[in-house]
């Protein structure tokens, strides 16, 4: 405010200087007090050489006159512009003050809502995770329950059927055999009509011969009648001429008694021989003719006979051997129809079978396909709810961390910054820091350190910004400041080096980490948990010590997680939670991760050493445990599945999928892969 009041008093001395040749003409130009700038502006002019002669005294009373007034005007512009900047001080004093409150209530807000949100995300992660772990090994239950039932089912209808194609078989079968025994007393009955028919032909042929025999027999006879008859004629005639020589003795001796008497006897003797002879003759042949006609008779009676034997044989024959043809046709006949309708009956009856097998079959297909609609309910609702559970453990993870990145990343700035470091390379030291925290979380190695880097980092600077250390008065870094600053780099680079290695690739391990001395990596096993602690309350508490891995996992041991013998899950019971360590084994399966005397027994002829437990699972209730190893080792099977074999699935993949260590990732692989080859 002096430095706008000396225009005016230079102004003023020069106008009080007595002079009689010069006249200064003063114009002071005052702005409104109104104005945002609040400022004046004072011009002074050279004065004109040519002005009229004055009275000095008189120009001195003026001169004085016009600087008080411009004094005055100067002084309460002045003071109007203090108050205007005591008032804006006051103002951006009450506005830093409501700005700091506001911003401590919404910090304060924040801080509540972030920690609310925080408690209902873990009560709703928790409530999902057993919904999803109940609804997992109910839909694993039921899963395994209608595949065995489906089994269960198509052994029987396979049963069915085998016994059915059996039935069948043995029915037509039968029917052949009944049918070639048909067919065979067919044959039979043919012969032996062939044979009657073969008889009655040698009865009719034995017929012919006897009406033959007897033909020729009368034909003797007639002959031998026929012969006797001329005998008798031979003798008629030679008894004729006997007594014709008589009468012609008895005429020799009566010649006397008459010449005419004798001559008409003679003559009448001749004619009576003549006509004797001729009827003789006559007799012999119609003798002879009714021999003829009675042989034409019996031969022609014999042929009629013959014929008539020869016609009925082969009618008896023909109509036997039809007969038998038809007896035989009607019982080849019968015999196929019999065996038709036994094979008929045997087909019908397969079909039944096979509908019945077809009915149960397709009952069983759609039970399971209505179970595993089912099942794709309750995995898509599983699948919702994870899908939630993975919103939410996804996003909720990088909100907390991206906010965690911000906040301690802008103070790891600004120290790189008070360090010394130009803007354009400060921002590569809290980005070193930041990766070095989330893969020492990641790897579960080293996170002690990381932690103590970045929270140290944090405090050295607003500790150094307050002025309370590594600064010096004028706020300049101090050199051990610098020199530590400047050592966080190195110090990252090497530590991520370690915590990167695989346990086996060197003999060393990190702070806080006890590696095997035969190089087999790390086991699982960390220092217990309180009583009551779960992994969870456990990773969100920082232990100064560091993890620990204790005793290694050699390749026998998974011998031991591939078992036969397998155990309800509730079986698993966990021992009495006591913050002393836990010496507590676990077996290949979660049906059979029971414990005897806080010690496994391995089943005998195995070789294989008791496998420690994580102390988080030995820390926690055996439902949360059995609930957590059910849905690893559920999602390995699920993956298993879909990619259809139980090596498709590697340990890497399963130690990404699980979040889980080498060590636990194979022991679950492996209960999955026993799991997969049972129900294969």
């Amino acid at each position: 405010m002096t430095t706008r009041r000396q225009p005016a008093r230079k102004a003023a001395a020069k106008k009080t200087t007595p002079t009689k040749k010069t006249t200064t003409r003063t114009t002071a130009t005052t702005a409104p007090v109104a104005e945002a700038a609040g400022t004046t502006v004072a011009t002074t002019e050279p004065a004109a050489p040519a002005a009229p002669v004055v009275d000095t005294e008189a120009m001195v009373t003026a001169a004085r006159a016009e600087a008080d007034q411009l004094l005055a005007a100067a002084r309460t512009e002045a003071e109007v512009l203090l108050d205007r900047a005591r008032r804006q001080t006051a103002e951006a004093d009450t506005a830093a003050h409501k700005a700091q409150a506001e911003a401590d209530s919404i910090i304060a807000a924040a801080r509540d809502q972030a920690e609310r949100m925080r408690s209902l995300t873990e009560e709703q992660v928790a409530a999902a995770e057993e919904t999803v772990q109940r609804a997992r090994t109910i839909a694993d239950g039921d899963l395994a329950a209608v595949e065995q039932t489906l089994a269960r089912r198509r052994q029987a209808a396979q049963a069915l059927q085998t016994e059915a194609e059996a039935e069948a078989a043995r029915i037509v079968e039968a029917a052949r055999t009944r049918a070639q025994q048909l067919r065979t007393e067919a044959e039979q009955d043919k012969q032996r009509a062939q044979a009657e028919a073969a008889a009655v032909a040698e009865h009719a042929e034995d017929l012919v011969q006897e009406a033959k025999q007897r033909a020729a027999d009368m034909v003797a006879a007639a002959e031998e009648d026929a012969r006797s008859r001329r005998e008798a004629a031979a003798a008629m005639r030679g008894q004729a001429e006997k007594d014709a020589e008589d009468l012609r003795a008895k005429a020799r001796e009566d010649v006397a008694a008459a010449e005419e008497d004798a001559a008409r006897l003679l003559d009448r003797a001749r004619e009576q021989a003549t006509e004797a002879l001729d009827e003789a003759e006559q007799d012999a042949q119609a003798t002879r003719g009714e021999a003829q006609q009675v042989l034409q008779d019996a031969q022609d009676r014999a042929e009629e006979e013959v014929l008539k034997v020869r016609s009925l044989a082969e009618a008896k024959a023909a109509g036997a051997l039809a007969g038998a043809e038809a007896a035989a046709a009607e019982r080849i006949g019968a015999a196929e129809k019999e065996a038709g309708r036994l094979v008929a009956a045997a087909r019908h009856e397969a079909d039944e079978v096979r509908d019945r097998a077809r009915m149960d079959q397709y009952t069983a297909r759609r039970e399971l396909a209505e179970t595993r609609a089912e099942v794709a309910a309750a995995r898509a609702l599983i699948a919702k709810q994870e899908k939630r559970k993975n919103f939410v453990n996804t996003w909720g993870p990088r909100v907390a961390l991206a906010a965690t990145i911000v906040l301690t990343a802008s103070g790891e700035f600004a120290l790189a910054k008070l360090s010394g470091w130009p803007a354009w390379v400060a921002w590569a030291l809290p980005l070193a820091i930041d990766v070095y925290v989330v893969q020492a979380f990641r790897r579960h190695r080293d996170v002690a350190g990381a932690l103590i880097l970045m929270v140290a980092a944090n405090a050295v600077y607003h500790l150094a910004d307050a002025g309370l250390v590594g600064v010096d008065a004028k706020g300049d870094p101090l050199w051990w400041l610098i020199v530590g600053v400047a050592a966080i780099a190195p110090w990252v680079m090497w530590r991520v080096h370690q915590i990167t290695q695989e346990p086996g690739e060197t003999g060393e391990t990190g702070h806080g980490e006890t590696g095997s001395a035969d190089g087999t990596g790390p086991d699982e096993t960390i220092a217990a948990a309180p009583g009551g602690e779960t992994d969870l309350a456990r990773t969100g508490r920082l232990n100064s010590g560091g993890e620990t891995v204790p005793h290694p996992r050699t390749a026998p041991a998974l011998a031991a997680e591939t078992g036969e013998g397998e155990t309800p899950l509730a079986l698993e019971t966990a021992t009495t939670e006591t913050p002393a360590p836990k010496s507590t084994v676990e077996t290949p399966s979660h049906t059979g991760e029971t414990r005897r005397s806080d010690r496994e027994t391995n089943p005998p002829g195995g070789g294989a050493t008791p496998l420690p437990l994580r102390s988080g699972e030995t820390g926690r209730p055996a439902l949360a445990r059995d609930a957590e190893i059910e849905g690893q080792v559920t999602s390995l099977l699920s993956l298993m599945y879909r990619r259809q074999g139980p090596d498709t699935v590697s340990v890497d993949e399963a130690k990404d999928i699980l979040g889980v260590s080498r060590a636990t990732a194979g022991r679950r692989l492996e209960i999955a892969r026993g799991r997969f080859k049972q129900v294969s």
